[in-house]
């Protein structure tokens, strides 16, 4: 049986249930219950019981499937723009292709994980399904993915893309969104503090970077904060660990297990506590605040926050200061921390009786300058040269904001240095998440030495891993 995590507010310390507030309402990942992870287990040892399908199609002729009416079911997550788009995007590939009707099936981003695996354990996988890297190794377990290896031509597509929607040797995914770590700047606080911030082509370390972080609490006369405090965030350590620290990759983890050290975690949190005071902005702050409705940023709270390119849109949103987005610092030697990260996967299921209709569709949605013109960036910077270039030519062009990331993405993705984002073994998303920020947390609040977290961390992630591999 599978262990829940212990939160902050449920430790042997007796922690006040204040700190385990601020830290749940920053979690970006959705732990899984234990009826979905027994039901997915089951689900891996069963057949094909999709129950939106004809139970004659599979044994129906290849001629018979082509006169008869071809229903997919296509589910995702995303804000009202992208369901738009999307549905558009449906319309049009329809219209070309009428024996295939495709049925949306969309929702936010919250519930959506544990609708997904409630339904792969209930065998009605929706034919295409959304994704994230981060899932691939609960999907694999389950047997919920089919093998999209040579499905359809993705030469297009980044290799190192192509990698990262891969799982033991072979693709099951294909990405319909790039993305990658990214600085977001309010420009025109650092103009009003005679600050000059990094150019998105610049090349700079961490120790650059806080110095500009110190000269914005000392200008502002501390009326604002360098950084919002990123010590919360998994990714944040692994970006520090390649570059800060010169780790070789995989870091922090392989798809085995991890690769993280006790000391890593010291050192990245000692950093920010060795920063003047002043600099960064206080922990019960930062690991409250949830950027996609009120970032501190774009508030002019702090002058830079660490977090990926895709949010850049939403934050820009906040406010009428332009903001800009640079890439992560690089280590004394150059060491790159850019992932080849999907934003958003698309996913055939292992049961869907009309797969290579499934694979057509996403060559069109992927590939086509048609689809790229209708889904613009709702779903994220498109991520094949021959959409982003259609999107580019087009008469109506691209916003600011979408030009912005556009040029960040640019630069990461030309770096010959970039590592491949792994999924990991079952459980690294909560060890690399919620784990990680329950431990740090409590040494960024005082409870524990950085020393102590840091062995507490390997210790308690090890044991996440274990309960879900045991």
């Amino acid at each position: 049986m599978k262990t829940s995590k212990k939160t902050l507010g449920q430790s042997s310390n007796g922690h006040i249930n204040m700190l385990a507030c601020l830290v749940a309402r920053r979690k970006k990942h959705v732990c899984l219950v234990l009826g979905a992870l027994l039901a997915m287990s089951v689900a891996g040892c069963g057949g094909d019981n999709n129950t939106s399908e004809n139970p004659d199609s599979a044994s129906s002729s290849e001629s018979e499937s082509k006169n008869e009416n071809v229903e997919i079911r296509f589910s995702w997550w995303g804000s009202e723009a992208r369901n738009t788009a999307t549905l558009e995007a449906i319309e049009a590939y329809e219209s070309q292709n009428p024996g295939v009707t495709i049925v949306p099936e969309y929702t936010g981003y919250e519930g959506y994980q544990e609708k997904l695996y409630a339904q792969i354990a209930a065998g009605n996988t929706p034919d295409i399904f959304t994704s994230v890297t981060e899932w691939y190794s609960y999907l694999y377990d389950a047997d919920a993915m089919a093998d999209m290896t040579d499905a359809f031509d993705m030469s297009g597509h980044s290799d190192a893309y192509i990698e990262a929607c891969s799982y033991e040797g072979k693709v099951y995914g294909v990405s319909t969104s790039l993305n990658g770590y990214g600085i977001v700047c309010n420009q025109t606080l650092a103009d009003e503090l005679g600050i000059t911030l990094p150019a998105v082509t610049d090349t700079y370390t961490w120790d650059d970077l806080a110095d500009i972080w110190i000269q914005a609490a000392e200008k502002s006369g501390g009326s604002c904060y360098g950084v919002m405090d990123p010590r919360y965030a998994g990714w944040a350590m692994e970006a520090f660990g390649y570059t800060y620290l010169s780790k070789e990759e995989p870091y922090m983890y392989s798809n085995e297990g991890l690769t993280i050290e006790a000391d890593d975690v010291t050192q990245f949190i000692d950093y920010f506590d060795n920063l003047p005071e002043g600099t960064v902005m206080p922990a019960d702050e930062s690991f409250a605040v949830d950027p996609q409705m009120d970032a501190p940023v774009a508030s002019g709270k702090v002058l830079m926050e660490l977090e990926s390119t895709g949010t850049f849109a939403t934050m820009q949103s906040q406010t009428e200061d332009q903001l800009t987005l640079i890439p992560y610092p690089r280590g004394e030697n150059g060491e790159s921390a850019n992932c080849a990260r999907p934003g958003l996967i698309q996913n055939v299921a292992s049961t869907s009786a009309h797969p290579e209709e499934c694979f057509a569709f996403l060559d069109w949605f992927t590939n086509s300058e048609e689809a790229a013109l209708i889904l613009g960036t709702t779903r994220g910077v498109l991520p094949t040269e021959v959409q982003r270039q259609a999107l580019l030519n087009n008469s109506e062009g691209v916003s600011r904001e979408d030009q912005i990331v556009i040029d960040c993405l640019d630069v990461i993705n030309k770096d010959e240095n970039m590592h491949t984002f792994l999924p990991g073994p079952m459980g690294i998303d909560e060890a690399r998440m919620n784990t990680f920020e329950n431990v740090v947390s409590e040494a960024v609040f005082g409870y524990i030495s950085s020393e102590e977290a840091g062995e507490k961390y390997i210790e308690e992630a090890n044991k996440v891993l274990a309960s879900y591999n045991n």
